[in-house]
């Protein structure tokens, strides 16, 4: 019997190992993302794939998979994003959706379309 669980944890050892590392590394590094609709044309075209870091603004309760990390209302390590920094997060009104839009204004700036020019 502790022949047959030795076999056992030497085949599944490494895929869990494996496992464990692209759970760490998509929770705290880097995730990949996919682009699904057309509005970053032409900088980003509909099925483009990235992989965006998750460290440049810091952490939040959705930097973890499913929204399971603690609720806050600032962010571990938190920098503020620049106007022009394409960003990704999710919907707020629907949280299994992700977004992907570039930052145009920052608080207390006026924006406004001219003739379809933003």
């Amino acid at each position: 019997m502790a022949a047959n669980l030795k076999t056992v944890w030497q085949l599944i050892r490494e895929p869990l190992i494996v496992a464990g590392i692209v759970f760490v590394s998509t929770t705290a590094i880097a995730q990949p993302f996919y682009i699904p609709s057309g509005s970053m044309e032409p900088t980003l075209q509909i099925g483009d794939g990235l992989i965006a870091t998750k460290y440049d603004y810091g952490y939040s309760r959705y930097s973890v998979p499913f929204g399971l990390g603690p609720s806050s209302q600032t962010r571990l390590l938190q920098k503020t994003p620049s106007r022009g920094d394409i960003v990704i997060f999710r919907d707020p009104s629907d949280l299994s959706k992700t977004l992907i839009k570039r930052l145009i204004g920052m608080p207390g700036d006026r924006i406004q379309m001219r003739e379809g020019r933003l």
